[in-house]
């Protein structure tokens, strides 16, 4: 299950070519293959053509795509899925009712798993597929590991 992405974009009057690797929990950011590190809520420095220093950053929505902010201007670096890919791509986000944030991990992991799937693929019959399996397999991955865990904590006890 690959769950990083890559993402390849310009900014205006800034030379070279960036780049975003991102998985669930990990984003990283690079310019002419040279991390960049943030600075805090200010976002990555660059220097434009003319020698100013500026900052941009790379945010994600509600819908999971990766946008990038630089000079007030938003730019999506990922296509929008319909809302149909939102809905079954987001079930395994029900995981979250089931255990709270244990089960947001799972659930987290699935959708980004799915949205990208669901990016690189046209079929919507392969794309509810894999999103169905992704979710089941979530789920069991889920209650496997809390009852693993439920487990451990009851021989903590005796």
């Amino acid at each position: 299950m690959e769950l990083k992405k890559e993402l390849r974009f310009k900014l205006e009057n800034v030379e070279g070519e960036f780049k975003v690797i991102y998985s669930p929990f990990s984003l990283k950011v690079y310019h002419n293959d040279n991390e960049l590190k943030r600075k805090g809520r200010k976002g990555y420095e660059v220097t434009t053509v003319d020698g100013q220093k500026e900052f941009f950053r790379i945010t994600a929505d509600i819908t999971f795509s990766h946008i990038v902010e630089f000079r007030g201007e938003k730019t999506m670096l990922e296509e929008k899925l319909s809302t149909l890919e939102y809905i079954i791509g987001g079930i395994p986000l029900l995981l979250v009712f089931a255990g709270g944030l244990f089960g947001a991990l799972f659930g987290v992991i699935a959708v980004t798993f799915n949205y990208n799937f669901m990016r690189q693929h046209d079929n919507i019959g392969s794309k509810i597929s894999v999103a169905l399996v992704t979710t089941v397999i979530a789920f069991i991955l889920y209650f496997i590991a809390a009852l693993l865990l439920t487990g451990l904590m009851q021989l903590g006890k005796g």
